[in-house]
This record gives structure tokens, sequence and C-alpha cells, in this order.
């Protein structure tokens, strides 16, 4: 009967262990990595545009929809938030941000008129907006 049990325990234990070994590498969520980048401005259709530093490559060119910008235009991002970045969404501002890649894209929550349309660049949601360089711990 305690042979038994030991087995049974011991089974119990290497099932315990292979689904731990097995386990999918999604289900651990991402670490947030701070960007950083600098507002272009505020725009009805596409919330605040921001340039972000070439470093991490997330968003898509407006070269062929603007005029040259000294601040750039070849890596934008639209924060659909705008609301959230509160007086950090001035022209020229460095900002530091992190977002939720798994959101998708999220929709700009405001009246514009009907004469215009969002640029095709990724419309984010940030998750958290600084002024200064943020900290993220590691996880």
């Amino acid at each position: 009967m305690l042979t038994q049990r030991f087995f049974f325990a011991l089974a119990l234990a290497s099932a315990g262990l292979a689904s731990c070994q097995n386990a999918d590498k999604n289900d651990v969520p991402p670490t947030p990595t701070c960007i950083s980048g600098v507002v272009l401005g505020d725009r009805c259709w596409d919330g605040v545009l921001i340039q972000v530093d070439s470093q991490f490559p997330i968003g898509k060119s407006i070269q062929p929809f603007t005029a040259p910008d000294s601040l750039g235009n070849t890596n934008v991002v639209a924060a659909a938030n705008f609301a959230d970045l509160g007086t950090l969404n001035k022209r020229g501002q460095r900002v530091y941000f992190t977002y939720d890649p798994k959101a998708g894209e999220q929709p700009v929550q405001r009246f514009c008129p009907a004469n215009g349309a969002p640029f095709p660049v990724p419309h984010l949601r940030l998750t958290s907006v600084y002024g200064v360089h943020c900290d993220i711990p590691n996880r």
C-alpha cells in the first residue's frame, strides 16, 4: 500500500514538472519597454502624433502626406488616448511612454470634420506617459 502511494505521488510530481516545462511562453505578460520620442502635434483624426526614436521601429512614415518636418516624420505613432498626455502634448516635447502591444489599434474618441482621415500609422493606447525617462524594473 505504501509503495502504491509513493509511486502515485511520484507520478503526480513528474506530471506537474512536465506541465511547467511545457507552459506556453505567451502566457507570461511582456515586460513593458520605455519608448522615447518627440511630440509632432495633435491631430483630430489621430490624437497626438509622436516621432519615435529610431531604436524603436514601431511607427510608420507620414512623409507622403506631410511637408518635411525638422522633428522627423518617418517613425510616427499616434497616441489615441490623447487626453492622458496632459501638458506633454506640446510640439517638440520629448516624451517617454509604454504601451501594450497586444491591445491592437485603438480608435480616437472625438468628433472630427469629415474633410480628413487618419494617417496610416499605428494608433496606440499609451499605458503610461512621462516627461522624464521611465525606469522600468525587471520582472
